[in-house]
């Protein structure tokens, strides 16, 4: 079960990496800049903690009615922090 958990989450983060990279690689044909592998598997892992937060508080709210504050604390920050560190890697230089 532990090794089906593993292979499911290897499965995800490497689709998500791939299509960042193919956004990337048609970013690069049309002549503008793209980022780096380590920014797309950054990305891909704060894709991935944000899918998880936001299908663990959707369970969540489905299984308690009270609870609504409760999913907010737990579920909250790792989604947060997800979408901090998704914004960090796909942002652009301005200069």
């Amino acid at each position: 079960m532990r090794a089906l958990l593993i292979l499911g989450l290897l499965f995800l983060g490497g689709t998500l990496w791939l299509l960042l990279e193919r956004h990337e690689r048609r970013r690069a044909a049309s002549g503008k800049s793209r980022h780096s592998s380590l920014r797309l598997v950054s990305a891909a892992a704060a894709l991935l903690a944000m899918l998880f937060a936001a299908g663990f508080s959707l369970l969540l709210l489905t299984s308690t009615t009270d609870a609504a504050s409760g999913i907010l604390i737990v579920a909250g920050p790792p989604f947060l922090a997800g979408v901090f560190v998704w914004w960090l890697a796909m942002r652009r230089n301005s200069g």
